[in-house]
C-alpha cells in the first residue's frame, strides 16, 4: 500500500465517522488528508462522493426524525447555488475560498468554545434560512462545504441537536447528491476519481456505521462540544491548507 493510498483510506475513515457522527463534516474531515496528497480537480470530486455515500447511508438511522417541510425551503435555495460553486471551481483559486471559510470557522467555534451564549436567532427566519441555505449550495457546488454553514446557523437558531440534525441532515443529503451529479456531467470524474471512490466507499461506510452508533450514546452537551471543537480544529486545517 502506498503512503499515498493510507491518506485516502485515513481520511475515508474520519470522512464517514464524522458524517455518522455529526451528520456532517465529511469534507472537512477528508480534506484534512486528502488534499495533502491529492490535486483539488481529484480531492473535491472525491469527497462529494464519500459525502453521498456517507449522507445516504446514515439516513435509515434518522429517517422517523427528518423534518423536510423545514429544510425544503433551505433546499431549494441551496439548488440554486449549486451551479454558481460548479462554476467558481474553475474560475476561483480553491485556497482563497478555504482561507476564507476557515476564518469563519475557526472564529465561530474559538468563541463558542469561550463563551456559552443564548441563541441570538430563535423563531422562525425562513429568509434567513433560504440565504443560509443559498451559500451552502454555492459552498457545496465548489468544494463539498454544504453543511459548515448550516451546522453554524442551527446554533445560533439554538436548535437542539435532534431539531437541528433533522434539518441539516436531510439538507446536506440533497445538496450533495444534486452537486456530485453536477461534477459528474461537468466532466470532473475522471478515471482517477473513479478508482480511488472505489477504494475509498467500504471505509467510508464503516467510518459512518460507527459515527451513527456514537451518535445515540452522547448528550447534548456532549455533541456541542464534538461539533464546536471538530470546527475549531477542521477550520484551522483550512488555513493551514490556504
Amino acid at each position: 500500500m502506498t503512503l499515498d493510498l493510507l491518506f485516502v483510506l485515513l481520511g475515508a475513515l474520519a470522512a464517514g465517522l464524522m458524517s455518522g457522527l455529526a451528520g456532517f463534516g465529511t469534507a472537512l474531515a477528508a480534506s484534512a488528508f486528502w488534499l495533502y496528497v491529492l490535486s483539488p480537480a481529484v480531492a473535491v470530486p472525491l469527497i462529494l462522493a464519500a459525502s453521498v455515500i456517507a449522507q445516504v447511508a446514515s439516513v435509515p438511522a434518522f429517517k422517523d426524525q427528518l423534518d423536510w417541510r423545514r429544510t425544503m425551503p433551505m433546499v431549494a435555495a441551496g439548488v440554486a447555488g449549486i451551479p454558481i460553486g460548479v462554476w467558481l471551481l474553475d474560475h476561483l483559486p480553491a485556497d482563497t475560498v478555504r482561507m476564507a471559510v476557515g476564518v469563519v470557522i475557526v472564529v465561530y467555534s474559538g468563541f463558542g468554545l469561550l463563551v456559552r451564549m443564548k441563541a441570538p436567532f430563535p423563531g422562525k427566519r425562513p429568509v434567513a434560512d433560504g440565504a443560509v441555505g443559498f451559500v451552502g449550495g454555492v459552498l457545496g457546488g465548489m468544494i463539498g462545504l454544504s453543511g459548515a454553514l448550516p451546522v453554524i446557523w442551527s446554533q445560533f437558531r439554538g436548535w437542539s441537536p435532534a431539531v437541528a440534525r433533522s434539518i441539516y441532515q436531510p439538507f446536506n443529503t440533497l445538496i450533495l447528491s444534486i452537486a456530485c451529479g453536477a461534477q459528474i456531467v461537468a466532466g470532473f470524474f475522471t478515471e482517477e476519481v473513479i478508482w480511488l471512490v472505489v477504494y475509498a466507499a467500504p471505509v467510508t461506510l464503516i467510518g459512518t456505521f460507527l459515527g451513527v452508533k456514537l451518535f445515540s450514546r452522547i448528550g447534548a452537551d456532549t455533541f456541542r462540544l464534538v461539533i464546536l471543537w471538530f470546527l475549531l480544529f477542521a477550520g484551522a486545517g483550512l488555513l493551514v491548507q490556504g
